[in-house]
């Protein structure tokens, strides 16, 4: 990697240079170092400059797409920590709602409350193998059949993981690892537990502990009305599907910026 020509275009070589695997290049025992001359020596290919002025455009164009999803990911994360402390404060209401929210225990806002039990062997998704298998934090396999339908609230029954919460709908299997909430007004529901936080509660001296039967008789500040819960499930449902979708476009934009790599592109004169 001699001396850049003037013709060449250093953004260019700034995305080039990130794509060198430095390490490989280490010469040292003990701290890692890397000398003028070795530097000098890495072989690199260079396109005509035009072409490089092209790319390093690209690759330019896809970094401040990332940065701008960021930023939005950064904003709509920020306003749900809002939405979320002002509606279950009761600071912020629907129009036309103002009854005072009261407490019901989880089993009366839920259908069924339980560990799953479910028999399976993991298998890969296929048309046959269409049905989820739901584990404590996620989905780790597909079943032939299923022993449980609707919507899930789940979160692992112990360990580290106890008290965090992830959502899945249809017809599933369960792990005996995992406790699941079934509800039909599972998003509202899901929002107020997030809120709640299930990892404030001690269950067990060990490692941490959540059993369906004391989450039974958890008592919940909600409101009284459907028409509310629907609503506010709503607002944070579009919340966090506006989070994704920056989410995806900024994923997107990670894999142009790689296709575009200059690295992977070819017809380069070779350049010292």
């Amino acid at each position: 990697m001699g001396p850049a020509k003037k013709d060449n275009n250093l953004r260019f070589i700034f995305y080039l240079s990130q794509n060198i695997k430095w390490k490989r290049y280490d010469e040292s025992t003990g701290v890692p170092s890397l000398s003028k001359t070795s530097i000098l020596k890495i072989p690199v290919n260079f396109p005509s400059p035009n072409e490089q002025a092209a790319i390093a455009n690209v690759l330019n164009k896809a970094d401040c797409l990332v940065d701008e999803s960021k930023k939005k990911i950064m904003e709509l994360r920020q306003l749900k920590r809002l939405l979320l402390g002002k509606a279950f404060s009761l600071e912020w209401r629907f129009r036309g709602f103002n009854d005072p929210w009261e407490q019901r225990k989880l089993k009366d806002l839920s259908t069924d409350i339980g560990t799953g039990k479910s028999i399976f062997s993991k298998l890969s998704k296929s048309n046959i193998n269409d049905y989820k298998v739901l584990g404590s934090t996620s989905i780790i396999g597909y079943s032939d059949d299923f022993d449980y339908e609707g919507n899930f609230i789940l979160t692992a029954r112990v360990g580290a993981n106890a008290g965090n919460i992830y959502r899945e709908s249809g017809k599933v299997k369960i792990s005996d690892n995992t406790v699941f909430i079934k509800a039909i007004q599972s998003d509202f529901l899901y929002y107020v537990l997030m809120n709640f936080n299930l990892k404030r509660l001690s269950f067990g001296t060990g490692q941490p502990l959540i059993k369906s039967s004391e989450l039974k008789n958890l008592k919940l500040q909600v409101s009284v009305s459907d028409s509310e819960r629907k609503k506010l499930g709503l607002l944070f449902v579009t919340t966090d599907n506006l989070i994704v979708a920056n989410e995806r476009q900024e994923k997107i934009a990670l894999i142009r910026s790689v296709q575009f790599s200059p690295t992977s592109l070819i017809n380069f004169e070779y350049f010292r």
